[in-house]
């Protein structure tokens, strides 16, 4: 049997655990985050792809690390996995995952955004939306991104 190239997709969240040591206005206690992954896998078979992508969904979250805040940050795989067989070697501009679900005409393409992607924001403010993510990035890089120069 040939070896196949696929497309798996993992779903994660990302929590910070323990009491904050400090806070500041951008500080969420509340929120955490959810991150779908593709990766490409090299298998012989659905089976064992879907096999080795849960393997390194588990590597990929077996790491945590502290925040700015000194919290831990820790990654948990959600057990979703799903693979997609590639039709073609990996190259640029090959597709490596693909979705299709059937949705009814009378769904506007608005809703179909908003129901994957959550309320669209016409313009979104990109400085806000990092400070609000700070809670989940490592001290170490957290302090390079706010403090540029010091680097």
């Amino acid at each position: 049997m040939s070896w196949k190239w696929f497309g798996a997709r993992t779903l994660y969240r990302t929590i910070a655990r323990g009491r904050p040591k400090l806070s500041d206005s951008k500080y969420d206690p509340t929120s955490t985050i959810v991150e779908q992954r593709t990766v490409l896998i090299c298998a012989r078979n659905p089976a064992e792809a879907n096999r080795k992508a849960r393997k390194e969904a588990k590597a990929y979250t077996s790491n945590s690390y502290s925040n700015i805040y000194g919290q831990k940050v820790l990654i948990r795989f959600l057990g979703f996995c799903e693979c997609f067989e590639m039709w073609d070697a990996p190259a640029d501009g090959v597709e490596v995952f693909s979705n299709n679900e059937r949705v009814d005409l009378s769904v506007s393409d608005r809703m179909v955004l908003r129901d994957r992607f959550g309320a669209a924001k016409e313009k979104i403010n990109w400085r806000k939306r990092f400070q609000a993510t700070l809670k989940f990035i490592s001290k170490e890089v957290a302090e390079k991104l706010l403090n540029p120069r010091a680097s």
